[in-house]
């Protein structure tokens, strides 16, 4: 009797394709641990000259202000998942002479930035990892021409950067001091704000040795809805190290609020109406300018005047 012979069982490569891709995207989106009850942007470099925060509503704003129609609807989907933004801007050396590059000042500006909200990482990172235009490196996805550094941490965490990333991402599982002292957060969670820790250094840093050195710990810039149907109510807030300190520099204070009106708005009406419309508080160690009108167009008119070339270039 001849033996029966079994047809050798046909393999189906599709269950083990979904588990590869399963197990590629469950990686891609959990590799990075963040720490629980701690505030992302806290994985921010320290050393940064600026920090800009911006929830939703004003990415949104903003978007639709500086960015072409084509441009816009690329990015809405990743608006639409965003609840937030935290970006840093270390700016570089400055080569005439001035002594505020600092140790390990980079030579060209670098950013850095942190977007919270819910996002399809495994999914998104594994179809970057089969594009041409980016590459794998470690934990980072970076674009072939090297100007651009992202990582999922999670569903909830995109990290990118212009630089090295690897060191912020080490820092969302162990997170130092917040970049923003604690006295000023409530300021920093506005809609929109700015913060310009040790802002004689970055004067100097953009204008060079000459530039004025104020002994102030911080200049923050907090944006909350204004009375408009666009716009904003902006609020200064100068902190200083001794009430001393904030008593006798509240005159640059002044100064340094009608610079920035005349930035923003110019030297005609409106510029006077926002003067007038500013409330002038002083509370210990602080200096408050609060009240008056801004708009995303003049605002960003105004940083791009105030930063080097190098940095708008990153």
């Amino acid at each position: 009797m001849r033996p029966t012979r079994t047809r050798p069982t046909r393999r189906n490569g599709a269950p083990a394709l979904v588990l590869t891709a399963t197990l590629v995207l469950a990686s891609c989106a959990t590799r990075i641990p963040v720490a629980q009850e701690a505030d992302p942007s806290a994985g921010l470099p320290r050393e940064a000259s600026v920090y800009l925060r911006a929830d939703r509503p004003l990415l949104e704003e903003a978007a639709g202000a500086l960015l072409a129609p084509a441009d816009l609807r690329a990015v809405r989907p990743f608006l639409a998942r965003t609840d937030r933004v935290t970006a840093a801007l270390v700016l570089p050396r400055n080569d005439s002479g001035g002594s505020g590059a600092g140790p390990g000042a980079p030579e060209t500006s670098e950013v850095f930035g942190i977007a919270e909200g819910t996002y399809p990482a495994g999914a998104a990172a594994f179809r970057l990892r089969l594009s041409r235009e980016w590459r794998k490196e470690g934990r980072t996805l970076v674009r072939r021409d090297g100007k651009l550094r992202i990582a999922f941490a999670g569903r909830q965490v995109l990290a990118a950067s212009t630089s090295d990333l690897e060191p912020l991402l080490d820092r969302l599982a162990v997170p130092g001091p917040h970049p923003v002292p604690g006295d000023l957060r409530p300021y920093w969670e506005a809609p929109g704000a700015l913060w310009i820790p040790r802002p004689g250094e970055t004067a100097e840093r953009i204008l060079g040795a000459g530039a004025p050195r104020v002994p102030a710990r911080g200049m923050l810039l907090s944006l909350n809805p204004g009375e408009a149907v666009t716009g904003y109510s902006g609020t200064w807030i100068f902190a200083f190290e001794s009430e001393r300190d904030a008593r006798v520099y509240a005159p640059i204070c002044r100064l340094a609020h009608l610079a920035f009106i005349r930035v923003v708005h110019g030297t005609g009406t409106e510029a006077a109406a926002a003067l007038e419309r500013t409330v002038w508080t002083a509370e210990g160690t602080l200096i408050k300018a609060s009240g008056f009108p801004l708009d995303l167009s003049s605002l960003f008119r105004a940083l791009k005047a105030a930063l080097p070339e190098s940095s708008q270039g990153s």
